[in-house]
């Protein structure tokens, strides 16, 4: 699957709320899956509701910087689960940086 294969899934999506999961402790596979998620944005994909779960999937502060690019043109995000990663204080911050254009968000674990 590639990101463009997933923006392509996404802008077809006809339902109001989204939620994204991906439990595979797999960071290429989130890697692909937030490319996708950009190019729908890019695309115009918008929902009333997305949610964005990805727990266990050893991301680290690296990967925080590449999560808060998205995250900042995701108004529409409610929930975001990054439980059990490894994202250190530096993530951290970098992701509350980025989560305060996240409007609708109504959830947020990282613990």
């Amino acid at each position: 699957v590639t990101s463009a294969e997933i923006a392509h899934s996404l802008c077809s999506f006809k339902k109001k709320e989204v939620r994204l999961t991906l439990r595979e402790r797999d960071q290429p596979s989130v890697h692909m899956m937030l490319s996708g998620l950009s190019c729908a944005i890019d695309a115009g994909f918008e929902h009333t509701q997305l949610q964005l779960s990805l727990p266990h999937n050893d991301l680290d502060a690296e990967d925080a910087t590449s999560l808060a690019k998205v995250l900042k043109r995701m108004g529409q995000l409610s929930l975001l689960d990054l439980s059990r990663n490894s994202l250190a204080t530096e993530g951290a911050r970098t992701l509350a940086d980025a989560l305060v254009s996240c409007k609708a968000l109504v959830f947020l674990d990282l613990s």
